[in-house]
């Protein structure tokens, strides 16, 4: 289990940002060795926050780090939202949620930059 070191909280002003696709598009040719892995569900709050936390700590993202657990399970595990990892090398590089909303796509892209 991930533990929150509280003396690195800090309030400060945040931008979030959501991508929206209206329709699919041609994807672009893969870069080598990298592929996404679909993260089968049920997925444990467990597994979701070692991604969540991997990438956000440097932004200090704290909210579903602290967010109840069954509420966590309850978002990451609907059936409108697919949370696939990012590997380069077989190494995991980063995550990217889908949350399908009626006709529209929003994607909450988050990346891990571990030395790219």
């Amino acid at each position: 289990m991930i533990s929150i070191d509280v003396s690195k909280i800090k309030f400060q002003p945040v931008t979030v940002t959501f991508l929206e696709m209206h329709e699919p598009k041609e994807l672009p040719a893969p870069l080598a060795n990298t592929h996404f892995q679909l993260l089968p569900k049920p997925i444990s709050v467990n597994e979701y926050r070692k991604y969540y936390y991997a990438v956000g700590e440097k932004y200090s993202w704290l909210d579903r780090m602290v967010m109840p657990d069954e509420e966590l399970f309850d978002k990451i595990n609907a059936a409108n939202v697919d949370i696939y990892i990012f590997h380069i090398n077989n190494d995991a590089a980063g995550y990217i949620e889908f949350i399908k909303e009626k006709s529209l796509w929003k994607y909450f892209i988050s990346e891990l930059c571990r030395n790219l």
